[in-house]
């Protein structure tokens, strides 16, 4: 048999353990009451405003604005108060909270029918927030999850409410209880999310957009919108020379949509800025629903690249002007190709001026291609293609620059002997020849000819030209012999 004395104290033990148990819980702390008062506030304000547009939709008329300027006014001065008391967490909430409740309502209302059964269900709309409010003030005060249960009563009330409304009122809708709350409640947790856990959770807008080169690609990267936001993914498009008025610009270049917090896009998709045009590309990030609803603030940046980054990066087409050549005299009397009884005397390098043929570089002409070809090495700009004029003067340009592939000749573009009146368009067409990927193409060419931009080009100066892939060109930039190695 068990020692009387052994029960009677096990009993007082339990009794102890259960009355601590069951013990009442800590006092709320001054934040607990601030939040759970705002809370309070927020609600008011949407029944208020929901009430407004419920007397609106039942008369048949707008709502008055008066009506719901009282509601903002007292949700401001009760805000007010609450912030007074101290102890408020994230103060400075009425703003925020005032636009959360504006699109709420406007939510709301866009799915309301008219009239008297429009209004019964606005009403039963505005109190299933109040009551998911409610739900979120009473876990604040105890410091714990919100109820299920809690949840899910404000739920039954509220599907009580709909069925009542469509029985006791003709409806032109009828079964739409779920789809409202859909759409309340995202809001209604945006609000709370707000207001408990700070305003950087509810912020619907990315923030912090960054552009930059990085190699071939152009690398962006933002702070996503909060993660209580309705607005979980991001859209970010880009504008030349102005900023993207929103999300939806028809004049900007869509780049990214989706959850993630970086994106790229290809170098290649932008110009770089030159003394002779500046190009200021503008991005903008803006927070989106997963269906594509975006807000118009979003978050910006801009980037310019400079000559020497996109060359890095490949994708030009370089028309050099032979470098300086003035020692002999090219023999023109000697003929064109298929008139000539001297074969190939353009291609001399015979520096014998008694005996040559053809022009030859002097020793500016020299240094300016070699030093050409290093400025290239240091500046990895890389080259995947050079073409050549068939005169001495131009192999040995491209022999000097030393870019590495092998040299290819090309008479479309040889001065004089072949086809002189199509050498213009056959050096257009090479410009619009998009490079392998990654690379850039050389060609030493003539100046000597009626043919825009390239009939400009001193010795040794290149026109930089951006072929577009279907089929033309944009004229980029020209550079002079002493010019490459101040690019950055």
């Amino acid at each position: 048999m068990l020692d009387r004395r052994w029960l009677v104290a096990r009993c007082v033990a339990l009794v102890l353990v259960a009355g601590a148990a069951t013990a009442a819980p800590a006092a709320p702390t001054a934040a607990q009451r601030c939040v759970a008062r705002e809370l309070d506030t927020a609600a008011r304000a949407i029944v208020g405003h929901l009430a407004c547009e419920a007397r609106g939709l039942k008369q048949g008329v707008p709502a008055r604005p008066t009506c719901r300027d009282a509601a903002d006014e007292r949700a401001e001065a009760a805000f007010g108060r609450t912030e007074v008391r101290g102890g408020c967490p994230f103060p400075g909430n009425v703003g925020a909270v005032g636009g959360f409740v504006d699109r709420l309502v406007g939510q709301v209302l866009a799915g309301a029918s008219d009239g008297a059964c429009g209004a019964a269900k606005l009403r039963a709309a505005a109190h299933k927030a109040a009551a998911d409010l409610a739900c979120e003030r009473g876990a604040v005060r105890r410091g714990s999850i919100v109820d299920p249960a809690c949840r899910a009563q404000a739920l039954a009330v509220f599907q009580r409410r709909f069925a009542e409304a469509e029985r006791r009122h003709t409806c032109t809708e009828t079964g739409d209880a779920a789809a409202v709350d859909a759409t309340l409640a995202p809001l209604v947790g945006e609000i709370a999310a707000h207001l408990v856990s700070g305003p950087s959770l509810t912020e619907p807008r990315p923030k912090d957009l960054t552009a930059t080169v990085a190699g071939a690609l152009v690398a962006l990267g933002w702070t996503p919108p909060g993660a209580a936001s309705v607005n979980t993914h991001v859209r970010v498009v880009r504008r030349l020379d102005v900023p993207p008025s929103d999300a939806d610009d028809p004049a900007a270049v869509a780049v990214f949509f989706g959850t993630a917090a970086t994106a790229s896009e290809s170098l290649g998709n932008l110009l770089p800025t030159t003394p002779a045009t500046a190009r200021v590309y503008h991005y903008a990030a803006f927070g989106c629903t997963a269906a594509g609803s975006c807000e118009s603030a979003g978050s910006r940046a801009t980037l310019s690249p400079t000559l020497a980054q996109v060359l890095r990066a490949g994708g030009y087409v370089l028309h050099w002007r032979h470098a300086a050549a003035d020692v002999c005299a090219d023999q023109l009397q000697l003929g064109t190709a298929a008139t000539t009884m001297s074969p190939d005397w353009w291609k001399s390098c015979d520096a014998d001026c008694g005996a040559a043929t053809a022009r030859q570089l002097n020793a500016t002409g020299v240094a300016q291609a070699s030093t050409v070809g290093q400025v290239f090495d240091t500046l990895g700009f890389p080259v995947g293609r050079v073409i050549s004029s068939e005169f001495c003067r131009n192999v040995t340009t491209a022999e000097l620059m030393d870019f590495g592939p092998t040299i290819e000749l090309d008479p479309g573009i040889t001065y004089f002997v072949y086809d002189e009146p199509g050498r213009c368009a056959a050096s257009y067409a090479l410009l619009r020849t998009a490079p392998a990927a990654g690379t850039n193409t050389a060609i030493v060419g003539h100046a000597g000819f009626t043919c825009a931009v390239l009939d400009q080009l001193a010795w040794g100066e290149a026109a930089i030209f951006k072929p577009d892939g279907l089929g033309g060109a944009t004229f980029v930039a020209r550079v002079t012999a002493t010019a490459w190695g101040s690019l950055e």
